[in-house]
């Protein structure tokens, strides 16, 4: 170790003179005694002995080098082995529409419920730092405090730091500008050659995944509460009906570690928390749970409790 610590504090004349001595022509003569008829010709082992000096050459080279500069030579372990070793996979997220949003300790989002889809076929948990705006969140994920980024951040300043990113949409713009959210809400890693960003792009694009994620941004649709009329109606509804179903909600959303306004977002995007409702297809009640579904689940139509706890055990 005190060796190769000496060789690497060589200073750059010491090894200037060292590779000039190397290769300066040797002046010792052959010995004539000798009986021994070498078999190499002296083209080849003047061959021979300048590949050898080359490199000792290149040796001397290399550890004339500082100590950090043989440290920033090592290769960058990829992302995905970071992951896969931990079994988490670390993003970076700003708040949004489009991104994920926290209540209650839980979160959603149309970006996040992807992200964590993709986790799960990674066979990885999710842990999710947020940052308050999009560069912040790109200089974690370039620093390498965070695996992936989650965010609508331009084009021009994810090529700022150098990194490679996919649009969720996966070219299909107009599937998430119709539902009010970011058309170019993606994913971002620092290297587009990282099996974790491969991975991701084949996720994204594979074209049933590509079927489901638009499903995903209807659910998240944002226009919903746009006009007026809508935002009135909503704000009724959950005046005069809510308090009648919200001790079913809360506890149900305790039993199976939900959020409940989650749950009575279902209930009014199903039914306007009408639980009589029943649709032209068949399914019906609060949550429009069909016959089928409220059998399998051991609910009784007419119960609001176990109508609740069946939808809270599908999602």
């Amino acid at each position: 170790m005190q060796r190769i610590t000496y060789r690497v504090k060589v200073s750059a004349q010491g090894a200037r003179r060292r590779i000039s001595y190397l290769l300066r022509p040797s002046k010792r003569q052959p010995n004539t005694k000798s009986n021994i008829v070498s078999s190499i010709t002296p083209t080849t082992s003047s061959r021979f002995s300048r590949t050898k000096k080359l490199a000792q050459v290149s040796s001397i080279a290399l550890l004339s080098l500082p100590a950090e500069s043989l440290t920033t030579m090592r290769a960058p372990v990829p992302a995905y082995d970071n992951v896969m070793l931990e079994s988490t996979l670390t993003i970076a997220a700003v708040p949004g529409d489009s991104t994920y949003f926290a209540t209650d300790g839980f979160q959603h989002g149309f970006g996040f419920d992807l992200v964590r889809t993709y986790a799960d076929e990674l066979g990885v948990d999710i842990d999710l730092k947020a940052y308050a705006n999009e560069e912040t969140a790109l200089k974690a994920l370039r620093s390498g405090e965070v695996d992936m980024a989650l965010t609508t951040a331009s084009t021009q300043l994810k090529s700022k730091f150098n990194l490679s990113s996919i649009n969720i949409s996966c070219g299909y713009d107009a599937s998430l500008t119709k539902n009010g959210l970011h058309p170019k809400v993606s994913w971002t890693f620092n290297s587009s050659n990282d099996p974790l960003s491969q991975k991701a792009s084949y996720f994204l694009c594979d074209s049933i995944k590509l079927k489901n994620t638009q499903k995903l941004a209807a659910f998240y649709n944002q226009n919903l509460l746009k006009d007026a009329y809508s935002q009135d109606h909503f704000q009724k509804t959950l005046t005069e009906k809510l308090p009648d179903y919200q001790s079913s909600f809360e506890e149900q959303a305790r039993n199976y570690n939900h959020d409940w306004e989650l749950l009575v977002a279902m209930g009014y995007q199903e039914s306007h928390l009408d639980a009589n409702a029943v649709s032209p297809t068949g399914v019906r009640g609060l949550m429009m749970l069909t016959n089928n579904t409220a059998k399998a689940m051991a609910s009784q139509i007419a119960s609001i409790p176990t109508k609740v706890s069946a939808a809270a055990r599908v999602i």
